[in-house]
């Protein structure tokens, strides 16, 4: 959906997590189609990189953040 001022989404910044495939791929797709700028989150650099890769080309902004929960979880256990 766009408006007659632009896409419906212009400025406006879109954090995904789960970002590198599946329902979370496909939403920073439609966020980024419709102008957002879309910071994408997950666990695998690669699949996150691919999906950046495919906004930037059809004209999108995206950047990415991968991070495994590795730390958090032995950083509990000791608490």
């Amino acid at each position: 959906m766009t408006t007659m001022a632009g896409k419906l989404l212009d400025s406006k910044i879109v954090m995904i997590t789960g970002a590198g495939r599946g329902i979370g791929a496909a939403a920073a797709r439609l966020f980024a189609q419709q102008g957002a700028s879309v910071m994408l989150v997950a666990r695998t650099e690669s699949e996150l990189v691919k999906v950046r890769n495919e906004i930037t080309a059809s004209g999108g902004e995206a950047a990415f953040f991968y991070s495994g929960c590795d730390g958090w979880q032995q950083r509990r256990r000791s608490s």
